[in-house]
């Protein structure tokens, strides 16, 4: 998508209901601007398309004003996506879908604003949203500039009860709300500043001590460390596991499906050990080292609805090697050992290399399905 100076991508259903599984889904595009801008897609031929549809655009705010963070979702029971944005001044804005659009639109109205600053935490960079009480509507939680996460909980319409706050136990980076526990609240998860991430397990009117697990060695700095969740660990295939990623690393830390991340058994045996104090079982790089000019820009799990044990883990970066890289776990071809097959593209998009980079683990068997790992096309 050129000339958008895109920072945020986010997609939905726009022009359809919000659960309609039958064609495609649209694009939800923010960035350098005071707008976010819906680009409509079409399916033909199995692929999918830009639509021949004028794009709509859903002004924030003032000129100097952009997007920081956005995410998608049903907010009032209506079938329809609504966008939410964390503008660059730290307010939210809520864009609520039109209850009946015509049949080219406009889909959204008016935008509210929702203010997440409380008790002197002021918003930082990140914003998710998340059922944490089970009532099933989507709340909005933001990290803060300092240790806390910003939350308000749904009034089931699309409007927010009063704004509250939860210590993370670490200088918030980045977060993401998901199902940890085995429960129908979403959990937050948090990356910090200092080699750590934080769990806050939801208590349905906010959130348990965090518990912290360290993924770079104590003295890291880890300023802008992102991170996300989903079911990407073989041995433990139905488990919520956390992935984060800073420079040109990926690092995975399974779960057991409790909420417990420390010394989780995975077929691959040993854990990180070069990391004092790691909860590290999977690590991707695709040079060697710290290399600060490719960096990944973005991360991202994918889980398939139907619930199959398979998993893709995406990670957008700049650099020489290409511009995405994929983790899958295959559903359906054998693996020379019970451990996670990782991929990459090659520097051409010219097909792809299959490597494992556990540290401490060399009993790697092979992978006998590096053929159809299944990358979607290239972008």
């Amino acid at each position: 998508m050129p000339n958008l100076r895109a920072t945020r991508v986010a997609s939905a259903n726009i022009a359809r209901a919000a659960n309609d599984a039958a064609c495609c889904q649209d694009y939800v595009v923010a960035g350098g601007t005071n707008a976010v801008t819906i680009k409509f897609a079409t399916a033909h031929q199995g692929l999918t398309f830009l639509a021949n549809r004028a794009d709509q655009t859903v002004t924030i705010g003032s000129s100097t004003q952009s997007t920081r963070d956005l995410a998608v979702g049903d907010l009032n029971g209506d079938n329809r996506t609504d966008i939410v944005v964390l503008r660059s001044d730290g307010v939210v804005v809520v864009a609520l879908a039109v209850p009946a659009p015509p049949m080219n639109g406009p889909y959204f109205g008016a935008t509210a604003t929702v203010t997440m600053a409380v008790a002197g935490y002021i918003p930082g960079a990140s914003l998710d949203l998340g059922d944490m009480d089970a009532d099933g509507d989507l709340d909005v939680f933001v990290t803060s500039t300092s240790s806390r996460i910003l939350w308000r909980k749904n009034n089931g319409n699309g409007t927010f009860a009063a704004a509250s706050h939860s210590n993370a136990g670490v200088t918030t980076q980045n977060l993401v709300m998901a199902r940890v526990n085995a429960g129908n609240s979403a959990d937050a998860l948090v990356s910090g500043s200092d080699g750590r991430f934080a769990y806050l397990q939801s208590t349905g009117n906010g959130f348990a001590a965090a518990a912290l697990h360290r993924m770079w060695g104590p003295g890291s700095t880890t300023t802008g460390m992102l991170i996300t969740a989903g079911r990407i660990c073989p041995g433990h295939p139905t488990s919520t596991a956390v992935a984060i990623a800073l420079y040109d690393i990926v690092k995975v830390a399974c779960s057991d499906g409790a909420g417990n991340f420390a010394n989780v058994l995975e077929p691959h045996g040993e854990q990180d050990a070069v990391f004092n104090e790691s909860v590290v079982d999977y690590l991707w790089d695709p040079t060697v080292g710290n290399v600060a000019t490719q960096v990944i820009k973005d991360l991202a799990v994918w889980n398939p609805p139907n619930g199959a044990d398979v998993a893709e883990l995406y990670a957008n970066y700049s650099g020489a090697l290409g511009q995405m890289a994929e983790w899958k776990i295959p559903g359906t071809c054998g693996i020379g050992s019970s451990a996670l097959p990782m991929a990459r593209w090659g520097t051409a998009f010219d097909g792809m290399t299959v490597s494992r980079e556990a540290v401490g683990d060399s009993d790697w068997g092979g992978i006998s399905c590096a053929g159809p790992l299944g990358l979607l096309n290239a972008h």
